[in-house]
This record gives structure tokens, sequence and C-alpha cells, in this order.
């Protein structure tokens, strides 16, 4: 699936294997939803990382896209600016990894691990000895 109007953004850091962290994850995670079976409701909400490899690097932002579930090339919404390094109101914080988007009652609930660290690759025994701040649900509405 291509990401419309998106390009990863270039490298800043090496991780312990010498690789960027524009290596990136194969694919992200994904959740079905729909108003029932009412024709052309169907949504498929991605979790992806927004500006790097969050297998390998801490600090690593997590964009939710929408896609049209007829029609996936139809994104609907993103997260993240165009520029996966820009914020909007809508930007979800630290990807949380291995969790997916829980929707319900018009609501899409996403998980976060913080709001901002620096994007870093920790090996072997260097380890973070603090936790991002400002761990959340971000709620994503109808209005």
């Amino acid at each position: 699936m291509k990401m419309s109007g998106y390009k990863p953004p270039k490298p800043s850091a090496k991780n312990c294997h010498n690789g960027f962290p524009d290596n990136w994850m194969p694919g992200g995670i994904l959740t079905v939803s729909s108003n029932g079976k009412t024709a052309g409701t169907g949504v498929v909400w991605a979790l992806v990382p927004a500006n790097g490899d969050a297998n390998s690097f801490r600090g690593v932002k997590g964009m939710l896209m929408a896609f049209n579930a007829e029609n996936v090339a139809d994104e609907l919404f993103r997260s993240q600016g165009a520029d996966p390094h820009t914020d909007t109101a809508n930007s979800l914080g630290l990807l949380s990894r291995f969790c997916q988007p829980t929707v319900a009652n018009g609501k899409v609930f996403v998980p976060n691990s913080g709001d901002m660290e620096p994007l870093v690759s920790f090996c072997h025994q260097n380890r973070p000895h603090t936790f991002p701040l400002n761990y959340a649900l971000v709620v994503y509405g109808l209005k």
C-alpha cells in the first residue's frame, strides 16, 4: 500500500548494527471498522511508525492512518502531516509497539508511549535510564 504524499525522512542516527532508523518496520498494525452492515462505511485503520524503525530505536513517533475499506488507495485521515517530523493537532505521540487501534462507538482509541523522546538506539548494556513523560490513551472521535 503506498501512502499518498508520504516520503520517508532523511537518516539522522544509526542503530547498533549501523542501520538507519528509516530502514523502517515491515508494515503496521491494522484494525477494520464499519457502521454495522451499512455499505460504504468500512474503514481500515493503520498504526505505523512515522519517523523510523521502532524495532531498533526509541523515540519513534506513531502515526494513525485511515483508509476507505473498499479502496485502500483512498486515504481518509492521518495524524501526522505529510512530513512525519511535523506534528499536528492530531499527533499521536510516541509509538507503542504491538498495540492495535481499538474502535468503539465512533471513536478510535490508541495508546502512546509518551509524548517526546530523542530518536536513539540503545545497544547491548547501554539501556535508557529514564522513561518518556506523559503516557496516554489518545482518543480520536467523531464530532
